[in-house]
């Protein structure tokens, strides 16, 4: 089976939707599929991938850092182009609902084949917390989002303000596009179902496939009088809520923090840190590969995840219970991403209660090693292998409902039509 998978983020760049479909490319070709991937360029260089096709990118146009493909028809016949020379193709998978999404909803549509879309992140808290004038900006996403794919669905707007409702509609309009949904968590596809979406949906998590940066015990044995080793990892910006995690360890003595991750805020938390009179223990360490990620995981005591209100299913939770990282976080959403007795949740978001947490963990080592222990016994639940295996019996499932569809159908009506 080939599938061709549509994202508006580069394989070789960092970030969590970036890892979760690498992740999914390696589960289907290790079951066999073939997978070809449609992207915007790098932002910088990257190895030569035959199986990615880069879609070219708007010039001097970089939201938030990376290169947007606009869904224009050049584009669109670059792709099809593209879909021809590497025909046949069986299923077209979506991983965003922006220029890349669009036009994969346009060709699934005028190709006949089954569209399945995977919605990734609250781009409704996202635009309230990043977009410049933020109800202005959506209001024109949303207009034009419109014109490439119809909105028949009503979007019920619940407690949602202005901005997040125009978020809402091209999320919900997107997804009911499709003919398939994949969402990686429960509670996510919960907010999908409250605002109208008709399209039936797929709880199916992400995974990880293996790194030898996992082999061996992880380094978690600490004693009482030693400084407790946090890692905080993610992107730098504002909805990550980087700046609580700082103040929250800055609140714990004998406590060091290392902040893994690139964004926009990377200038303003260096200048934050040496205002609090953190530098000697708080340190900004940069991008950094998924491996090196899994690697720092085995030499810290405990991951802090400050994020609260924002994420669907973050993968770095996952990294946490492959590597058996202690997680400290705060947003009841996430309970569902990691075992009950690997993770310490906070009492609420704020610095003061996330401080409370980690003393918790500063104050009583033994707590860190049941909680790694529980992670380590549930790490074969974050394996790629199982969840790809979904996957592919949901690919398999419509590729024959479609094959049956056409089987089915009047020839006089297909006549017609082709008239």
């Amino acid at each position: 089976m080939h599938v061709a998978v549509f994202t508006d983020f580069h394989e070789s760049s960092m970030g969590g939707v970036q890892a979760s479909v690498r992740a999914q490319r390696r589960g289907l070709e290790d079951f066999g599929y073939r997978v070809t991937i449609f992207s915007p360029p790098p932002a910088g260089a990257a190895p030569a991938d035959p199986a990615t096709v880069c879609v070219p990118a708007v010039p001097f146009f970089r939201p938030n850092g990376f290169p947007m493909v606009a869904p224009s028809g050049r584009n669109r016949r670059l792709i099809e182009d593209q879909l021809d020379r590497r025909a046949p193709v069986d299923v077209i998978h979506a991983q965003t609902n922006l220029g890349i999404g669009i036009l994969a909803v346009q060709i699934a549509r005028g190709r006949s084949l089954p569209l399945v879309q995977t919605m990734h992140g609250r781009d409704d808290v996202f635009a309230q917390l990043t977009y410049p004038v933020p109800y202005l900006t959506t209001t024109i996403l949303r207009l034009l989002h419109r014109r490439y794919v119809p909105h028949r669905s009503r979007v019920l707007r619940l407690d949602d303000n202005g901005c997040a409702h125009n978020a809402w509609r091209v999320m919900v309009n997107h997804a009911n596009a499709a003919d398939r949904i994949v969402i990686p968590s429960h509670h996510f596809a919960a907010r999908f179902r409250n605002r109208g979406v008709s399209t039936p949906i797929e709880v199916i998590s992400n995974g990880l496939v293996g790194s030898p940066a996992l082999a061996g015990p992880p380094a978690h044995g600490r004693k009482p009088s030693d400084p407790l080793r946090v890692m905080w990892c993610g992107r730098l910006s504002p909805e990550k809520r980087p700046i609580e995690a700082i103040l929250a360890a800055g609140g714990v003595d004998g406590c060091r923090l290392d902040i893994y991750g690139e964004g926009p805020w990377a200038g303003r938390l260096k200048k934050f840190i040496s205002a609090q009179g953190l530098s000697d223990r708080v340190r900004l360490k940069g991008r950094v590969s998924q491996d090196g990620v899994l690697a720092a995981m085995r030499e810290h005591d405990v991951l802090l995840y400050s994020s609260h209100g924002f994420d669907n299913q973050p993968m770095v939770l996952l990294e946490a219970v492959a590597a058996g990282l202690p997680v400290v976080y705060c947003d009841p959403d996430l309970a569902e991403c990691v075992p009950p007795d690997g993770a310490l949740r906070a009492d609420g978001p704020s610095a003061g209660e996330l401080t409370g947490a980690l003393r918790r963990l500063r104050d009583d080592p033994s707590l860190c090693r049941r909680m790694s222990d529980a992670l380590r016994a549930a790490g074969d639940d974050v394996q790629q292998t199982r969840h790809s295996r979904r996957m592919a019996r949901l690919y398999e499932e419509l590729v024959a409902g479609r094959t049956t569809h056409q089987a089915q159908r009047d020839p006089a009506e297909d006549d017609g039509k082709s008239a």
